[in-house]
């Protein structure tokens, strides 16, 4: 008998693996000798392409802070001169109000309803940061004399720090950063009146605004050298515009303009020696020593004028201030012992004003303190 055998043909193939670009894994891939896969788990580009945006996606959105929304509204109402208890409604907080009709005598009535949001984030990047800041203050005052309306915006609001500025330097100094912040404040103030179709408007005779740019600190910075020293000079500079309407046109009104600038540092210097300071000829007896000595100084300047127009659109100005300070002080402190300190201070300051008068003052002081 003829005997027949089938054998199943083998394949012979290599393996090889596929890398994907910014990504750590690494899929098989096993092809036969006519290089065509012999295997599952084949990748596309658009595979390649979704994993690629969501690792950049991930590594962006780690450098961001948290994003912080606080909304609030109040409102409250008193009532002076009410001579019944009043109901249970209002009691309660349901309502601000108490209908008219049920009140007995001459009642002095305020009511104020107040609204706030404030919006703030930030980035960090390494060692920057800088943070961004939005507030808004909204309120109205009612009373049997009138109301009056209130917004206050904060917009914008920026802090930046960059630390560890001290690698420029590492030979010289421990640590080190740089500051800056900045917010502009723009306020208004007016009377509300009633409109015959209906609602309130805000009037324009007697309103009253306020702008303001405030660089505080314009630029800091802090360091902390070697051998105990430490240091901080800052810059500062800030605008107010003080706007009050006299006219219901708002062609009259009263602008006062105030700028301030100025710069202001420290150094300081401490020593301790834990093991004290030997007496002369008292074996026994030591003195420990810790010292502390801080020298301070500032100069500022303020400038202040005052622009009045006419209905005619004519401008007077006046100028209202020129200061000009300095001042400078050294302190020092040492500790004799856990429970007795002692401190020297002196100062030194100089104010020159605008009609060319200036002061000068010293101040010399001495302390002791006993701890028990």
């Amino acid at each position: 008998a003829m005997q027949s055998q089938i054998r199943s043909p083998q394949t012979r193939g290599t393996r090889r693996t596929i890398n994907i670009p910014g990504d750590s894994t690494v899929l098989p891939v096993i092809t036969d000798s006519a290089g065509t896969t012999a295997d599952s788990g084949s990748i596309t580009k658009s595979n390649v392409s979704s994993i690629n945006i969501s690792k950049i996606f991930r590594e962006i959105t780690q450098y961001f802070e948290p994003l912080e929304i606080n909304y609030s509204i109040s409102r409250s109402s008193d009532y002076l001169g009410i001579q019944q208890v009043a109901p249970w409604q209002y009691r309660l907080g349901f309502s601000d109000t108490i209908p008219l009709d049920s009140l007995a005598g001459r009642v002095n009535r305020t009511r104020d309803l107040n609204n706030s949001l404030r919006l703030s984030g930030g980035i960090g990047f390494r060692e920057f940061s800088a943070r961004l800041g939005y507030d808004l203050t909204r309120s109205r005052t009612r009373a049997i004399l009138g109301a009056h309306a209130d917004q206050n915006i904060v917009w914008p609001q920026v802090e930046l720090n960059l630390g560890k500025v001290h690698n420029l330097f590492k030979t010289l100094a421990t640590d080190s950063r740089l500051t800056s912040n900045y917010r502009r404040v723009t306020s208004m103030r007016a009377e509300l009146l009633p409109v015959a179709t209906g609602g309130e408007t805000l009037a324009v005779f007697g309103r009253g605004e306020t702008r303001t740019a405030d660089f505080n600190p314009l630029i800091s910075w802090q360091t902390t050298w070697k051998k105990r020293i430490s240091s901080n000079i800052a810059f500062s500079y800030s605008r107010n515009l003080a706007i009050t309407y006299l006219t219901a046109s708002g062609i009259g009104r009263s602008e006062i303009d105030t700028r301030n600038q100025g710069i202001n540092g420290s150094l300081s210097y401490a020593f301790s020696a834990p093991q004290g300071l030997k007496i002369p000829f008292l074996r026994n007896v030591r003195f420990s020593q810790d010292v502390s000595l801080t020298w301070q100084f500032r100069y500022g300047q303020t400038v202040r004028q005052q622009s009045v127009w006419n209905e005619a659109g004519e401008v007077n100005t006046v100028p209202q201030q020129r200061d000009n300070t300095a001042s400078t002080s050294l302190g020092a402190s040492y500790r004799f012992s856990r429970t007795i300190e002692a401190g020297l201070n002196t100062g030194y300051s100089y104010t020159k004003g605008i009609t060319g008068i200036s002061n000068e003052r010293v101040d010399l002081s001495m302390w002791v303190l006993f701890k028990f």
